[in-house]
């Protein structure tokens, strides 16, 4: 999905805020924004996605990688780097291809 796209749909969703309640978050309905993203970072990989109480959505991702080092689609030949010049088109891994 195109970062566009992912605007698009993030707009969609209704996180109208209630000023008069003065708390965070003043209204259920910025949840729904918070669980869509926690649902994304799942996706992604990325380790112990969780919104809490105040509707602040962390994760962790990883400085190293844990399996070997390469892409772990079929066929492709890009390695990670710490500073890629590209982004894999298989796996979206920030590579620099041999």
């Amino acid at each position: 999905m195109r970062a566009y796209e992912r605007f698009l749909k993030y707009a969609k969703i209704h996180t109208a805020s209630a000023e008069e309640q003065g708390v965070t978050p003043s209204t259920p309905c910025q949840f729904d924004l918070a669980r869509l993203l926690v649902d994304e970072l799942k996706a992604l990989g990325l380790e112990n996605p969780s919104v809490d109480e105040n509707c602040i959505v962390t994760a962790w991702l990883p400085a190293a990688p844990t399996k070997t080092p390469g892409c772990s689609w079929r066929g492709c030949r890009w390695k990670p780097m710490s500073v890629p010049d590209r982004f894999c088109r298989l796996c979206r891994m920030a590579c620099l291809r041999n």
